[in-house]
């Protein structure tokens, strides 16, 4: 939430971060299939089973003292920080920290830093390599690069740059103070007189042997590790107690030029991970439908109002209250993009039906524009809405809507239909011709929705009640394609 804000330029205050909490409402979505799977569980003695919904609708409320946008911007600005954030916590791997950004300014002597630049450049590739290899199709918009450009950029520094420092290094003996090198790359331990005596690796060994298997990597590690290590001895030991100081001058330009390049180039790789994660965050987290605003309308209130006016006025009040009704449902139950009665009333008239007997040749038919958020992001919100609009059009053109057939929006997508009278086949007729219809418009509209459908009739399927029949049909909307535009 913090993030949000500073994103947003919002004045950070306990008073508006505890405002934009108390305005957040998180609701999981429970479908009935959920409900019937949870009731199986419970039917077979799994008294601790728990449901675990997949999806939530988010919803913010505030006044509008900072206008009509605001709402829409702290909600899109906090989905889509919680994305970056779901990426960098349960998607991908945290970076590690970069040892080259000081490394001149660590005592080091040189030889030193041209491993520390080894090592560092050695992980770098490795996770640079991992990452290509899962996802190497994506490339960062702001720095213009992908995984594998940045493994090729940092290989060549590894084995051209990098290489030629060591070279440089070892074939001038070039050295800050020869005598320290003992205490970095001799493993032996120093008598009371200063001389070195071996270590007894015999435990070590004995340890080693007994758990070969697990630990034979580590020993020949080991063993080369000692091989280098008297390799770097002996070529230092002839060498003088310090580098002229000229050598010991272009060495370090030469390190600190290639610390720098090492560290530009991994701020960049810092940067087009970050927007990984973002990446990564939306590909885990679908946002099933764009923001939208919707103003609070105080029913209650207005109800109350409205009853005390009626008392007053008698019978000069029905006219009025009938009108009244239409106001307040066309607020509480219609969809105000599309006109279409919206998930309430979706849910109104499926409970109004429930536990009745369904006839036979009751049909439910579930619509899903399986797309419908990819476009609604590529193309903006208000091509969205003239996507539902254009597609609401044609789902009750063929299936006009009357007291005996029922089309709701039931969000996300969404659409469900009921008609009291309707054969398969005459259903399977009217999904065709909107996936038709849909394909026409899309091309001449400039979008793409991809429509799947499933539908089920009551004798049929004999499934009798309007929950049973639902699910059977929503089960089949990931089947049948019935149209792409």
């Amino acid at each position: 939430m913090t993030q949000a804000m500073k994103s947003l330029d919002i004045g950070y205050t306990e008073s508006t971060i505890d405002g934009i909490r108390m305005g957040i409402h998180v609701e999981p979505v429970i479908t009935e299939e959920d409900l019937q799977v949870r009731e199986s569980k419970l039917n077979n003695g799994e008294e601790d089973y728990e449901l675990n919904p997949t999806q939530y609708v988010v919803s913010f409320s505030c006044g509008v003292g900072n206008g009509k946008d605001y709402p829409r911007k702290v909600l899109n600005q906090l989905l889509q920080e919680y994305g970056s954030y779901y990426g960098k916590t349960h998607v991908n791997t945290a970076l590690a920290a970069n040892p080259v950004s000081d490394l001149t300014s660590k005592g080091y002597d040189y030889l030193e830093m041209a491993e520390v630049m080894d090592d560092t450049l050695t992980n770098l590739t490795e996770d640079l390599a991992n990452k290509a290899g899962w996802n190497g199709e994506f490339r960062s918009s702001r720095t213009g690069r992908c995984f594998q450009d940045l493994m090729d950029e940092f290989a060549f520094i590894w084995d051209v740059e990098v290489r030629q420092l060591f070279s440089e290094i070892l074939a001038g003996r070039i050295t800050r103070d020869r005598d320290v090198l003992p205490n970095v790359y001799d493993d032996q331990d120093r008598y009371e007189d200063g001389s070195w005596a071996p270590v007894d690796r015999t435990a070590e060994y004995d340890v080693l042997l007994r758990q070969y298997i697990e630990d034979r990597t580590l020993y020949e590690h080991n063993i080369i590790e000692e091989d280098y290590n008297n390799y770097i001895l002996s070529v230092f030991e002839q060498a003088p107690a310090s580098s002229s100081r000229a050598d010991q001058e272009r060495i370090q330009a030469e390190i600190a030029a290639l610390a720098e390049k090492i560290n530009a180039l991994q701020t960049v790789y810092y940067e087009t991970n970050d927007e990984y994660n973002e990446y990564l965050g939306a590909q885990n987290i679908l946002m099933r439908s764009s923001v939208r605003v919707a103003e609070r309308f105080p029913i209650g209130l207005f109800t109350v109002l409205i009853v005390v006016i009626f008392g007053a006025l008698g019978c000069a009040g029905a006219a009025l209250f009938g009108r009244i009704e239409d106001f307040i449902e066309y607020y509480a139950f219609s969809n105000k993009v599309d006109g279409l009665p919206n998930r309430a009333k979706c849910d109104q008239f499926i409970a109004s039906r429930d536990g009745r007997p369904l006839p036979e040749s009751f049909t439910c038919v579930v619509c899903r524009l399986t797309n419908l958020q990819a476009e609604n992001a590529r193309l903006g919100r208000e091509a969205g809405d003239r996507m539902l609009k254009d597609f609401s059009a044609i789902l009750t053109s063929v299936f006009p809507t009357s007291d005996r057939l029922f089309v709701g929006n039931n969000g996300a997508g969404q659409y469900l239909i009921f008609a009291e009278s309707l054969g398969g086949e005459q259903a399977e007729a009217a999904l065709f011709q909107a996936g038709v219809a849909l394909e026409q418009k899309s091309r001449e509209q400039g979008y793409r929705l991809e429509l799947h459908s499933g539908c089920a009739q009551a004798g049929k399927e004999k499934r009798y009640y309007i929950r049973e029949l639902l699910s059977t049909a929503m089960k089949r909307t990931g089947a049948v394609k019935a149209a792409a535009g």
